[in-house]
């Protein structure tokens, strides 16, 4: 018999920020998409947005989660953990621009019902969308006169 997600993760004594902020949002999560709801209340918002804010380097991948659960409350939030992690003394990497010069930047993430691919490419090309088992999912033209496309994530099976 094994126990269930929510028993073991309330057995564990947070010690630092980085478990702390995976424990408080282990247990957002149990108390919301666990329990099949997918809205939260301001309460619930304030408290994961306390994590959502931190510098990733120093609150570790919780953060990264306390976001994608942010979303039920307000999609459009932005992040800039450049400027975040700075602000305590640590520099994070720059973007990495490949050799062609190519860059994108795909938001929100996780996505309900729409993201935006900001892009920079010299020449017209295509953007292919693969699934974590590495299926294509979906591939869409991009104009290199443009530099933003919407993709309707509600459509993409896979």
């Amino acid at each position: 018999m094994h126990a269930s997600p929510y028993l073991l993760d309330n057995g564990i004594v947070p010690s630092d920020l980085i478990e702390n902020n995976q424990a408080r949002v282990n247990n957002l999560y149990y108390n919301t998409i666990g329990s099949g709801r997918d809205e939260i209340t301001s309460e619930q918002a304030d408290s994961i947005l306390a994590i959502a804010i931190q510098c990733p380097l120093l609150g570790g991948s919780a953060v990264y989660d306390a976001r994608a659960l942010y979303t039920l409350y307000d999609l459009d939030m932005d992040y800039n953990d450049e400027l975040t992690c700075l602000q305590v003394g640590l520099v994070m990497r720059k973007k990495q621009v490949l050799k062609n010069g190519i860059t994108a930047t795909v938001y929100p993430n996780p996505a309900k019902e729409k993201i935006l691919v900001n892009y920079n490419i010299i020449n017209d090309g295509h953007l292919k969308i693969i699934s974590s088992i590495g299926k294509q999912i979906k591939e869409l033209p991009l104009d290199f006169n443009s530099s933003t496309t919407e993709i309707d994530v509600t459509k993409l099976e896979g």
